[in-house]
């Protein structure tokens, strides 16, 4: 935990999500997640989080989205969570894709428990995000938007999904200390069947 607190404590306060982390880091050891999947990695706070609980509970995976844009190259961006995984001894329990996120070309073989999607928030995506998460997610499970209702257009586009698919919404308000227009998380929670 030690490990976790100092990447924490280091690339959190980056995009905001040091505080954040520590809430899916609980939320996965609560729930006792199988699969979380996350679109935006970043400096893989939350995805070091969820994965550091997934090990204690000795279960899950997290899958992790990003094709590593804001590192100087993909193959620095590969070492720094390859090193990342070495060091908090997390084994198959990350893993990590370094590409553009195209949902069309993302299947998986069983339903997520959570979706974290910290990466844009225009209605294209959005609405991609939100018509996959509606075949991939399980029945009461969970999708979290950070940032998205400081985006007038993407939180429109999804509301309306939200009430198409029957879901419901709880937008949770944060500090954003570097003022980069995260300072909130939308909170979907997927009802009944899908």
């Amino acid at each position: 935990m030690e490990k976790l607190l100092n990447h924490l404590h280091k690339y959190g306060s980056v995009y905001n999500t040091e505080d954040s982390a520590l809430f899916f880091y609980a939320l996965t050891k609560m729930q006792q997640y199988n699969l979380f999947v996350e679109f935006g990695t970043g400096l893989a706070c939350t995805s070091l989080a969820v994965t550091t609980a997934m090990k204690e509970n000795n279960k899950g995976s997290c899958i992790t989205y990003d094709n590593g844009s804001h590192f100087k190259n993909v193959d620095d961006y590969k070492n720094f969570l390859n090193n990342l995984k070495k060091e908090h001894k997390l084994g198959d329990r990350m893993i990590t894709i370094n590409e553009d996120i195209n949902f069309n070309n993302i299947f998986l073989n069983q339903k997520v428990d959570c979706v974290f999607s910290d990466f844009k928030r225009n209605e294209d995506y959005i609405e991609k995000l939100l018509n996959w998460s509606s075949k991939y997610v399980r029945p009461n499970g969970y999708i979290f938007i950070d940032g998205l209702k400081s985006y007038n257009l993407g939180f429109n586009k999804a509301k309306k999904l939200i009430k198409k698919y029957n879901w419901s919404l709880t937008v949770i308000d944060k500090e954003d200390k570097q003022n980069i227009n995260q300072n909130n998380m939308c909170w979907i929670k997927v009802d009944g069947n899908i």
